[in-house]
């Protein structure tokens, strides 16, 4: 069957958004080999949602399987909260980001409003 579910996705959605995360990690590639582009709020951003977001599938339909969310509100699952507060977030692209920072002179270099501040965390 075409649309039959592998894990959280269908195969087809499984497949673009490999592509995609394909595609901006080429793009930030290509941008960080000019210095002047390494060092923007805008790669800085990219590189945090790719360090967070970066997580194999098996390990977040583990984290929805078992149901041990770190919350104990009345929407544990709002916007999948519960699965993306407890990944851990993909230490190659953290490390990029900290080397980013770094050669943009530390967090208070950052000009894009609360960006500093969710690097931070």
């Amino acid at each position: 069957m075409k649309n039959k579910a592998d894990g959280l996705f269908f195969r087809p959605d499984q497949k673009w958004l490999e592509l995609s995360y394909s595609a901006a990690v080429a793009m930030i590639s290509k941008s960080l080999q000019h210095p002047e582009n390494a060092i923007t709020d805008t790669i800085a951003l990219s590189v945090l949602i790719l360090a967070e977001l970066a997580t194999s599938e098996e390990y977040a339909l583990e984290m929805i399987l078992s149901r041990d969310s770190p919350f104990n509100t009345p929407f544990q699952s709002l916007q999948w909260i519960d699965v993306y507060s407890s990944l851990p977030p993909n230490p190659i692209h953290v490390e990029g980001l900290i080397e980013i920072i770094k050669l943009r002179g530390g967090l208070e270099s950052i000009k894009l409003p609360c960006l500093a501040a969710i690097i931070s965390l």
